[in-house]
């Protein structure tokens, strides 16, 4: 789990002025202990469920630079636009064999 950090906690300050010097915010996590199950770093015991897709084909692009390539910007957006719609096609076909209370699925 992770810990709440409300704006203006001092968590959430030292993240954030973290955050300013590494470019990365750190995340404070907890979990249960291996001799004991009220405080460690183990995650809890919680059944976890992988649904796995059919792969989608990108090409390799070859071209210099992928950030500001107006073709390389148009793949992207294309191929992350299927990406998008197969993980939501995968999701309503297996909703139902796992957990029916959530009813709907956004990516952006």
């Amino acid at each position: 789990k992770t810990m709440e950090t409300p704006p203006g906690s001092k968590l959430r300050n030292f993240q954030e002025a973290l955050k300013k010097v590494v470019n990365i915010a750190p995340v404070v996590f907890y979990g249960r202990g291996v001799f004991n199950y009220r405080f460690g770093f183990l995650p809890y015991r919680h059944s976890l469920v992988t649904v796995v897709g059919k792969p989608i084909d990108v090409p390799k692009y070859s071209g210099k630079n992928v950030y500001t390539d107006p073709e390389a910007i148009r793949l992207t957006n294309i191929y992350h636009e299927k990406y998008v719609h197969a993980l939501q096609d995968l999701f309503q076909q297996n909703v139902h064999n796992y957990d029916e209370s959530f009813k709907t699925f956004s990516v952006s």
